[in-house]
């Protein structure tokens, strides 16, 4: 078989591989951590560990366990021992497809699709935080009933003791 048909049908075996993988859907809060576990207990000498992520599959590690010296970055720790990979403090802008990947004779490939949600907004507004204008519209209002209230008062009074000086001049008479 010449070299381009193999690399050919090769081409075709990995997009059907890829295909056919299994996704494992991740959703977290903003703040929190994750860990993606490729389901290997002890990775052995000169196992291949790569992490990628998002469409142009970024490395994010690249490692030769037992020849390579790795510097954990900030956020993202690697497990020497798993090949899992942890991401701390999420953020939304970590939201992503990443790929983990054991390169051995077994070999090991994982997708993890991980969808990172900012925490829900607190809306209600405790009863003492209201606006200052809304209690001073209160206040004003019972202010102007109890007015009201007393001025009806105060015309219903004197109309009843006109009537009863009215009454009484006329009974005298």
């Amino acid at each position: 078989m010449s070299p381009l048909i193999c690399s050919g049908i090769f081409a075709i075996l990995l997009v059907a591989l890829t295909a056919a993988e299994e996704v494992q859907h991740l959703t977290k809060k903003t703040g929190e951590n994750v860990t993606f576990d490729l389901g290997v207990q002890d990775l052995k000498h000169d196992d291949h560990v790569v992490w990628s992520h998002g469409a142009s599959s970024s490395v994010i590690y690249n490692v030769y366990i037992g020849k390579d010296l790795i510097n954990q970055r900030r956020r993202f720790d690697l497990s020497l021992r798993t090949g899992s990979l942890t991401i701390h403090a999420l953020s939304s802008g970590d939201s992503d497809v990443y790929l983990g990947q054991i390169i051995n004779g077994r070999g090991t490939r994982k997708r993890f699709n991980l969808t990172v949600e900012d925490p829900i907004p607190v809306t209600s507004d405790p009863p003492h935080s209201r606006e200052p204008w809304v209690i001073a519209v209160i206040v004003i209002g019972c202010i102007f009933c109890v007015g009201l209230f007393s001025y009806a008062l105060k015309t219903y009074f004197e109309k009843t003791r006109v009537n009863l000086t009215s009454s009484s001049s006329s009974s005298s008479l």
